[in-house]
């Protein structure tokens, strides 16, 4: 029994100091002089235009709190024959909160899956907010460059959706066409 009570707080443990460190990436974008409401209406309006099924990427909206959940993904590829076995897609969630004056943009939930195709033991999974998150296995060193380059080119995709949003929260008129 105290075998089994010892594994269990070492279990929960790391399980804790795991979720404390899953990569994620925010910016507040500011937008003085509109409204909580206007600016929900503004960010829906993007992702409608933004992505190419927002019904599918949309998992959950709350006009009444201002908030917008959405499940997207973006391909990726490692870029060198030696790493063809990583190339897949990463999964994310983008977490979008409106306030008066101000919107939050959040990326989290970075999941790493390579095609079915390829090696299992190149799918990385969960990427968390940590240099070296592989310390087991034969490919431990070029999962963590994997890993690291992954991130880089989130925060890449990361500033490209906030800049996005930014100015079309800026100018949402643009996007319409009046010469139709």
């Amino acid at each position: 029994m105290k075998k089994f009570s010892i594994i269990l707080i070492l279990l929960f443990v790391t399980i804790l100091s795991y979720s404390q460190n899953i990569m994620e990436y925010s910016k507040v974008i500011q937008a003085e002089g509109i409204s909580a409401v206007d600016l929900y209406s503004i960010t829906k309006s993007w992702i409608s235009l933004k992505f190419v099924r927002p019904k599918k990427v949309i998992q959950v909206e709350d006009p009444t709190k201002n908030y917008i959940s959405c499940n997207a993904s973006s391909i990726y590829s490692y870029g060198t024959l030696q790493a063809l076995a990583y190339d897949g897609e990463v999964h994310y969630t983008i977490v979008i909160q409106s306030r008066d004056g101000r919107v939050r943009v959040e990326m989290t939930n970075l999941i790493h899956e390579n095609l079915t195709t390829n090696n299992r033991n190149c799918n990385l999974g969960l990427l968390y907010n940590i240099d070296n998150q592989f310390t087991k296995g034969v490919y431990k060193s070029f999962n963590n460059k994997v890993a690291k380059d992954i991130k880089y080119k989130m925060l890449l995709l990361f500033d490209e959706i906030c800049d996005s949003l930014e100015d079309f929260v800026k100018n949402p008129e643009s996007s319409y066409n009046e010469d139709w």
